[in-house]
């Protein structure tokens, strides 16, 4: 299974493990970065060859060149990803036992819960909390006994395909031999008869004849050789297609006899090698198709050779019929010489490799698929919805005395505060915010305040957002400020409510069919949501219809899978998460032409959520699987530090979820969903302080919360999934100062 599983994930240009598997239509596998930074050197031409047996890869109608969208559409290897995923010693998840003893991995989103049923529309593994929330109208299959049966049945049968298509590209690759070995079968008579044209008007024309005769020669020559080379890479491919249906048979055979080990996950990989059954089939019609033609040449002669000798060709060469001037060509462009692709192909290592969605940003796609919701009506409680609603505990427990658990006192003023007398005569303390009536000759001293830390968190109110017209039952996964509006992303209902400071609803934006995740602020009047299932950053404006016009998608970027976003204003970069299901972890800095700037590694994160940034360029992601916030601190523009948090000595993070940032203090807030817990931190991480129980959670129910603070700082606006938002006051303490008038 060792020898398989390398064979299969093994990328074929730096013959390393496969790194975010991409394949080609000839169903060869690569690294994303490689095969990235290999057809950026093909960019502008009408096609490119396969690194690793040269097949024609031409860009699909209506499209004439290699270009961006070729590059962000490469199609991912879901074979390759499941493979890793589930035999991989590395990443295979750990799996615990059903009731009737089967075992079965963790769900990838909920990593705290054992997979229950198997998807086959999704060809993917799901939990209790997945069936409920991600697989709406899906037929599920419980992992139970029987599922070995029907596994290993599925197998048999594609196994028998796999056979089938053996059979046939071992058909096609004999001819094709016996072909290539007679390629050329009449070469000997086409060459005498233009010799023997010729030879009649030597005598009149010899230098002009000698050179016309090897320029013809050498056209035919040219000719026969790009047939003798279409028909290498013919049987190149075809033997290349015969070493992966051989590595894929194998596994089928392989997965036979495990079937009763681990039967959800071997319905995965079977539903990737059905989908790879048909692949091969769509290749071998292509390769199919040369055997039916012949190499011929026609020679058209110039009848009006006295006339025309001097200034004329008398003869040219046709193609009747070949191999490599068919549409389906398996071969290099005419234009390119056999040096110019090996040396492309021996360079390809040593490439600058490219991000896949650089692009300019006036060519890109529209979205014409997403449109303006109607306008509904927002329900306030819920007996006017058409579904049952828990209604939340309101409002919460009185607030405890805060505790500080620094070691280091606050910072103090530089002086005290001013007494509420003055003995100078010449100042008068006015405290009141009238005028204050002095005669011109006395000096005002003025005391105000500014904010200098949280101390606690007062509850205002709560909305329901589920709406008449909704469809299903609200999943809030994100929250974020823009301008004076809260934005909401309701993924079950595809769309973006969008909520003014106190709860009033302004405005209800439907995606269609495009699933949004997180979303956050570009501007006051422009947003960006993230579609990681369309791999798309699709930007709006005027989410609040502040300029009084309808909600629209300006643009929209196709990009990595990216889940979570944040936005850094001074840098104008967007900070950009991959995560599970869809990749491996990792941040993105990304500009706003879709171009990525800088990778932060995540390895050491399992399921990352709430990802937010200072206006200092700090960095802060919340680690559902590790109950942990991670802090990412950067000194310039190469160095990051990274500090983990969970908690302090006498506070420990259990369900570390909202993350909400106070940057006129450089303060952080973090809500433990166990019990309400609010811990201000600073911008690295030091605890400051843990106002207790000020947020009405409710741990024993699987609902997770976000939540973010309004422009000004004044309002706390937290989220459950199930669409109910509550509103906090918070309170700050202040340091008093004078200012003399």
């Amino acid at each position: 299974m060792d020898e398989i599983l390398q064979n299969l994930c093994t990328c074929g240009i730096c013959h390393e493990p496969v790194n975010y598997a991409k394949k080609l239509k000839c169903q060869h596998v690569f690294c994303h970065e490689c095969l990235i930074g290999y057809i950026t050197q093909y960019l502008g031409q009408t096609s490119f060859p396969c690194p690793v047996c040269s097949y024609k890869h031409v860009p699909q109608e209506p499209e004439t060149e290699v270009g961006e969208s070729m590059l962000s559409n490469l199609e991912e290897d879901s074979l390759t990803r499941s493979l890793c995923q589930f035999y991989s010693q590395e990443n295979e998840r750990p799996a615990l036992p059903t009731d009737d003893g089967v075992f079965a991995p963790l769900c990838s989103f909920h990593p705290r819960i054992r997979c229950s049923y198997y998807c086959e529309a999704c060809n993917s593994l799901a939990c209790i909390q997945c069936k409920r929330n991600m697989h709406h109208g899906c037929n599920l299959l419980a992992i139970t006994k029987t599922m070995a049966t029907v596994c290993y049945n599925r197998i048999r049968q594609i196994s028998s395909d796999l056979d089938a298509v053996v059979s046939q590209t071992q058909l096609i690759h004999g001819k094709l031999t016996s072909k290539l070995e007679h390629a050329i079968p009449d070469r000997e008579n086409t060459e005498s008869t233009v010799k023997a044209y010729y030879a009649d008007l030597k005598e009149k024309v010899v230098n002009y004849l000698c050179q016309q005769e090897e320029m013809i020669l050498k056209k035919a020559r040219k000719l026969e050789e790009k047939e003798k080379m279409h028909l290498e890479r013919d049987v190149s491919v075809c033997s290349s297609l015969l070493a992966s249906l051989d590595n894929q048979q194998k596994l089928a055979i392989a997965l036979l006899l495990q079937t009763s080990m681990k039967p959800s996950q071997n319905m995965v990989v079977a539903g990737d090698l059905s989908k790879n059954v048909l692949s091969f089939g769509d290749v071998l019609p292509l390769l199919e198709s040369d055997l039916t033609k012949s190499f011929d040449l026609r020679f058209m002669i110039n009848t009006e050779l006295e006339d025309k000798l001097t200034n004329s060709d008398i003869v040219n060469i046709e193609v009747i019929d070949s191999c490599h001037s068919g549409p389906y060509a398996v071969t290099v462009n005419d234009e390119e010489s056999d040096d110019v692709f090996h040396d492309q192909l021996a360079n390809v290592t040593t490439a600058p490799q490219t991000d896949s969605h650089e692009g300019d940003e006036d060519s890109l796609p529209t979205y014409g698929s997403v449109v303006q919701h109607p306008s509904l009506l927002l329900h306030r409680s819920s007996d006017s919805s058409s579904f049952p609603r828990p209604v939340p505990t309101a409002p919460p427990l009185p607030r405890q005395q805060e505790m500080d658990v620094t070691d280091v006192p606050h910072m103090q003023p530089s002086a005290p505060p001013l007494p509420e007398a003055v003995d100078n005569a010449n100042y008068a303390v006015v405290h009141t915010e009238s005028e204050p009536h002095v005669s011109p000759s006395v000096d005002v001293l003025v005391t105000t305040s500014t904010r200098d830390g949280i101390v606690g968190l007062t509850y205002k109110e709560y909305v329901d957002i589920q709406l008449s017209g909704d469809i299903n039952v609200p999943f809030v996964v994100a929250i974020a400020t823009v301008g004076e509006t809260f934005v909401l992303i309701d993924k079950s209902n595809y769309c973006m409510k969008v909520l003014s400071q106190h709860g009033a609803l302004l405005n209800v934006y439907d995606f269609g069919y495009v699933e949004p995740w997180d979303v956050a602020a570009i501007s006051e009047e422009e947003c960006v949501v993230t579609a990681p299932k369309q791999k798309q950053l699709l930007f709006l404006s005027d989410p609040g219809l502040k300029q009084g016009e309808e909600t629209s998608v300006r643009k929209a970027l196709t990009t990595g899978q990216y889940a979570h976003i944040a936005f850094h204003k001074e840098s104008q970069h967007l900070i950009a998460c991959r995560c599970p299901p869809f990749c491996a972890t990792r941040i993105d800095l990304i500009d706003l032409q879709g171009r990525v700037r800088r990778k932060i590694s995540l390895d050491y994160c399992t399921n990352p959520r709430n990802i937010v940034v200072t206006n200092s360029f700090d960095i802060i992601v919340s680690d559902l699987g590790m109950s942990k916030v991670i802090f990412f601190k950067s000194d310039d523009s190469t160095a990051i530090h990274k500090k983990d948090f969970i908690g302090h000595a006498a506070v420990s993070l259990a369900k570390p979820q909202g993350i909400a940032i106070v940057n006129e203090l450089d303060l952080v807030m973090l809500l433990d969903k166990r019990n309400g817990d609010v811990s201000v931190t600073s911008f690295s991480g030091q605890m400051k302080k843990v106002l207790r129980n000020q947020i009405s959670v409710d741990g024993s129910v699987e609902e997770d919360y976000q939540m973010c603070t309004n422009i000004d700082g004044t309002t706390l606006a937290v989220t459950k999934t199930d669409g109910f938002v509550s509103l906090y006051e918070i309170e700050y303490s202040y340091l008093p100062f004078a200012t003399q008038i």
